[in-house]
Parts: C-alpha cells; structure tokens; sequence
C-alpha cells in the first residue's frame, strides 16, 4: 500500500513540480507533502515529515482543522532555490498563480534516509511588532490552544494547573478547589462544539492573543511560551450579558484567593497574615490590637466562589517625590452577600512604573485596604475602620476637650475644624469659650451611627448630651464637629464658635484698650471709617465686653454673614458680621443697656467721638489676616 502511494506521489511530482532534474528528490518530497495535505491524510502526512514536526504540527488527530485554518497556499508549485547542507536543505517555491513564496525545509530520515519536510515557511507582510513563525510553530500554538481548552473542560484539578504557566498556576492553587472550579467553570462556558472554530490569533514573539468567539462573547486566552511549550497566562471574557465580564481571570483569581485568605485570618484573629494581606493604614489603624471577635463578619460563601468582583483599570496617580515615577493603582471591590449584611472588601494594588516595564506588565498582589458592611434592611453602611476607631477617637477626643488638651484637640481633627477654629485659640482661652457644656465631666459613648464615610458617636458628659461627626481622611477618622441640642441657632459647635471667637476676644481688646486686636476681628469698613482714624484708643462711656460675654439668644449664620444675638432685648448685643478672606469679622454692634427702645450703635458712636475730639490724621495701624494675636 504505501509502494502504491509512493508510486502515486512520484507522479504527481512529476506533473506538479517545475524544476528539472537536479531537484528531482526536493520536487518530490514537497509534492508528497502538498497532496497530503489537500487531501487531510493526516497518517500520510506523518510519514513523510520529521518527527519534531510531528510532535509540533501533528501531535493531535484533529490537526487537520488547525492546518485548514493556517490557509496554506495552494497549485502548482515552481523550485527557485535549493541550499544544499548536506543531510538538511532550504527549498524556496513559487505556489499557484499568485506566486506566493514559501520556504521548505527538508531533512533525510536518519533510519530511511528519505527526504522528509522538517518544516515550511510562507513568506508575508507582518504587522508591526510581530515575528516570522514557521508553519511548525504556529501548528504548536494552535494545538497548544485546542490542549488548553481540554484540559480545563476536565475535572482534574492538577491536569487544569498543568495547563497554565508556573505564575497562573500559582494564584488558582492558592484558591479552595470549589471557588477555583467555579471560576474556570464561568470562563470557558458555552465552549461545546465551538473548538473546531477558528480562534484568531495575534503573536508577538514568546506570547500570543488568542480570541475564539462564542455565542455569550469572545472568549480571549493570553498563551506564553513556557519552557518550549505554550501555557495559557491569563483568560479575559467579553461577554455579552452585562456585569459578567472577567477582565483579567488571572487579577480576579488573586482577588478572590486574597479574599478567602483574609476572611480566614480575621475569623482565626491570625494578625501575622493579616499584615501580610492588607494595607498599612488598615493594619495598623483598626486590625494590629483591636478585638476582632466584637466585630465578627457575616457568614459568606465566599470558599464556593459565590462573589462578585469589579476590578477597575490602573490609574496613574500623583508623581512619587524624589524619583520622577507614577504608581499605577489597580483598585477591586468583592461584594459577598450575606442576610441581613452585605460584605464588601476593597482591595488595592500599587507597582512602580518602573517595576511595571521590568516585570513586563506585571502588577504587585492586591491586598485589603478596607472591609465594609451594608445593612439590607435599614441601609446603614459601617466602615470597618469606622468601627474600631470611633470609640477610641471619640473618648481620646472627649477627654481632651476636658484637659483643655489643644495639641491633641488639633490632632484629631479634620483641617476645616482646625482651620476655623482650633488653630486660632491658646489653651488658657478655651475653657473662656461658649462650649455648651461639652467637656465638663466623664465621658460614656453611647449609640454609634456609621453613614459611609461618615460617623456619628453620640457622648453624653457632665449631663449634656452631643454628637461628634467623624469622616474618613485619607483613610483614617477625624473629629468634623460636635453637634449639640439648639434652638434658634445652629447646632453645630464648628459654626457657633466660627462666630463667637471674634466676637468674645473683640470683647477682650475693648476691655483692654488693645487697638490691633479690634483692628484685626473687624470688618474693613469698619477699620476704615472707625479704628484706622484712631491715634489712641478712644474712649468709650461703658465698657461694652459685659454685653458681648452674655449668652447666645440667637444666632444666624449664612455663606457671607452671621448676625448674633446675645443677652436680651432690654440689655444685651446685637453683632453683624462679614466673612472677609475666609473668616468671620465684626461689621458692627447694637448694644441695649436698660431699656429696648435705647440702643446704642457701636460704629456710629466711634465716629462721632472720633470726629467730635478732632482724633483724625493717625497712621493707620495695619489689619492682620490672622488672629493669632488674640491668644
């Protein structure tokens, strides 16, 4: 049978090969290998070709359909060259009518020492940075694809693992066998009978792009040659059904293996792995010595996969000091349902451009930046950072207030609290201030009420009753305000004080004749038409700062102005107030000292004085844009 073949062979060389008689033997080993192919005899095909293009290009029964893909050039053939090296020759061919080029590579069976094809090449036009590949390679590869697909629609958890590079592997081991099957199962689904589709495939040198179209999306498979043998590196899906997609398996498996493993060191309270596993501001901030078993997580089943995770595309942020580099940060949410709370987990991954170009495209491992918890039935959201630290925060907050502790004070504070307020007091005023009571006796922490970013701990000390408002800044809580019981007024100690300071230390510069200090809690009107006219302090009938000290009646406060009541009608102040550059400043006084229809306008009497003793012509004293003068 195979002499009849041979036979058969040797005509057809003859009658589809031009190239005379020196190049008798190459014509008709080509030929042998033209018509095997045409006709899809794959045994045949084995037998005139060498054994590593068998193993490269033939190694599967249905190597047929990947050859028929490779769209080889078909017709009668034309020998133009032959480089003769002994027991190995390079046989260049013209193909049909177009006359498309390929090279033959021939080697003489060292047991038959017949001429076998020990590869080809067909010559064509690469796109940019791609690299010639011989039929033998893009065969492996094409092959190598078909290898993978089976190996994963197997139930053998080391043949799937042995099916991918040394890396992938790792990150699926490091999964529960349910959650890894699970994973591979939504990858590659609705594959049945679409292998012998035709997966288009772009290859850069050492690694591939493979895209093979399904009827839910296009199924992506990155191969990378491994040690002489292509290995799948990540899986993408682009799936049609929104919400379903999986970017990156190889990102999403660390995500979920990381998810498994903190939830796994947080129950079993393992602090050594869950330092390894989360950020340093989590760590330390809430994980390092809290009392994990106070807060436990709602029972998931997180082991059997059953999570949703997004993960959103790197971002550059803000230049690192000193070296010129960005960090590329990769961001992932896990959302693990659970009754009556949700569990969310926010997963952060930073890497170094330069690492980045150095680990060819790699990123560093995700780890845990912040655990949430959403409440299904009364929507409530708590941080679990949150939790940790507004207890603590709350009574390291309470307890300085009444240690008149501003160093503290300011620490734990947001910067608009420190910036309109705390940073313009000394400690020897504060306890001078209208405080409502806050800061005077025990503290004890009452119901605590978590809003997303914001938290709200409700104190009660010395009988009063008030909340701090806390908000996450850069991760960590900060004292916002302290909102108190109020009528006719804000119930914001951040607003009243805003509005108060000016007014009690304009009280002390009247009191004590200190010109620059009213200078500099006044309006510029006021300055302009009253204290910049000023040689001396002028001298006022009664003493107004007993009227500016008396308690709150009313107070209003809008973006540009606050008008403050304090006392009563019949004898009290009435303060109008301006916001210049940023701050609060007194634009005028209405002081009633007796009776409500005798009232005395404060600015109006300084400019009667003024003028009335000639006290004109002074060098105007210069209006600072800070208080600080005042403590």
């Amino acid at each position: 049978m195979h002499r009849q073949t041979a036979v058969l062979l040797l005509v057809t060389a003859c009658a589809s090969i031009s190239s005379g008689c020196s190049h008798y033997f190459e014509a008709r080993a080509i030929a042998a290998f033209t018509q095997s192919l045409e006709s899809g005899d794959l045994e045949q095909l084995r037998e005139i070709t060498s054994r590593d293009f068998q193993e490269n290009a033939l190694r599967r029964d249905d190597a047929n359909n990947a050859l028929r893909q490779l769209s080889l050039p078909k017709g009668n053939s034309k020998v133009l060259d032959v480089e003769d090296d002994g027991d190995r020759k390079k046989v260049m061919v013209e193909v049909g009518e177009t006359k498309r080029r390929v090279m033959y590579v021939l080697e003489r069976d060292p047991e038959t020492r017949r001429w076998v094809i020990d590869d080809l090449e067909v010559r064509k036009k690469l796109k940019h940075g791609q690299t010639k590949k011989t039929v033998s390679e893009q065969m492996d590869l094409l092959l190598s694809i078909q290898d993978f697909l089976d190996s994963w629609e197997a139930d053998a958890r080391d043949v799937r693992l042995a099916a991918v590079t040394p890396e992938f592997g790792k990150i699926l081991s490091d999964l529960p066998p349910a959650c890894m099957d699970k994973l591979i199962s939504q990858a590659i689904s609705d594959l049945d009978g679409k292998k012998s589709m035709r997966p288009q495939v772009e290859g850069h040198g050492d690694t591939a792009i493979v895209s093979i179209p399904r009827n839910v999306g296009d199924l992506l498979i990155t191969m990378k040659l491994t040690d002489g043998a292509w290995k799948a590196d990540d899986v993408h899906t682009q799936l049609k059904r929104s919400g379903e997609e999986i970017p990156s398996m190889r990102k999403m498996a660390m995500v979920m293996g990381i998810t498994n493993k903190f939830i796994g060191a947080y129950q079993t309270a393992d602090r050594a792995q869950l330092e390894s596993l989360s950020t340093e501001r989590l760590y330390h901030s809430c994980l390092k010595e809290s009392d994990l078993s106070t807060v436990p997580l709602p029972p998931t089943r997180a082991a059997d996969g059953e999570m949703e995770v997004q993960i959103h595309s790197s971002v550059a942020v803000a230049p690192i000091e000193d070296e010129g580099e960005k960090d590329l940060v990769q961001r992932a949410i896990v959302i693990l349902k659970s009754e009556p709370e949700v569990l969310n987990l926010t997963l952060v991954s930073k890497t170094r451009q330069s690492d980045r170009e150095l680990n060819g495209g790699g990123t560093a491992p995700f780890v845990v930046d912040e655990v949430s918890f959403h409440n299904m039935q009364n929507g409530q959201q708590r941080n679990l950072s949150a939790v940790f630290q507004s207890r603590d925060l709350a009574l390291l907050f309470a307890n300085a207030l009444a240690a008149n502790d501003l160093t503290v004070i300011r620490h734990v504070c947001t910067q608009d609290f420190n910036d309109r307020v705390w940073k313009h007091l000394a400690e020897e005023r504060l306890q001078e201030l209208p405080m409502e009571g806050i800061g005077q006796g025990t503290p004890e922490i009452g119901l605590t009420v978590f809003k997303g970013s914001l938290t709200e701990v409700s104190v009660e000390q010395g009988r009063q009753l008030y909340t701090f408002q806390m908000i996450e800044v850069g991760g960590l809580l900060q004292v916002d305000d302290i909102l108190f019981p109020a009528i006719d007024r804000p119930n914001s100690l951040k607003v009243t004080l805003e509005a108060m300071m000016p007014i009690h230390f304009f009280a002390l510069g009247l009191q004590s004749e200190n010109l620059s200090i009213v200078q500099q809690l006044s309006s510029s009107d006021f300055n302009r038409t009253v204290w910049n006219n000023c040689k001396d302090f002028p001298k006022l009938s009664e003493d107004p700062s007993q009227q500016l000290n008396l308690k709150i009646r009313k107070l209003l406060v809008t973006p540009e102005t606050a008008f403050v009541h304090l006392g009563t009608e019949e004898r009290g102040a009435k303060v109008f107030m301006k916001r210049e550059s940023g701050r609060l400043v007194i634009d005028d006084i209405v002081l009633a000292n007796g009776k409500a229809d005798q009232v005395v306008d404060l600015k109006s009497q300084l400019k009667v004085q003024i003028s009335h003793f000639n006290n004109i012509g002074s060098k105007p004293v210069s209006q600072f844009s800070d208080a600080s003068e005042v403590q």
